[in-house]
């Protein structure tokens, strides 16, 4: 367990990207997140059916289009 917070010197250094659990819920959906490191901004968040690569590319590529690409994940 981390004990200090971690953050960039600079915007879009790194992002992180969460894939939350379904287990409990009524539908298999699974939310994911990506945040800048630097600011905790949420770069997206949104609901996926699979966290298969394809499920997601698109989501990434409109992330990567709206906020530029980060420079680790």
């Amino acid at each position: 367990m981390a004990t200090e917070r971690f953050q960039t010197s600079a915007p879009n250094l790194m992002w992180q990207m969460d894939f939350k659990s379904p287990v409990g819920w009524e539908a298999p959906v699974w939310p994911v997140l990506m945040v800048n490191n630097h600011s905790l901004y949420e770069v997206d968040l949104h609901a996926s059916w699979s966290t298969q690569a394809e499920a997601v590319e698109q989501r990434l590529v409109g992330a990567f289009e709206r906020c530029d690409v980060p420079e680790e994940m």
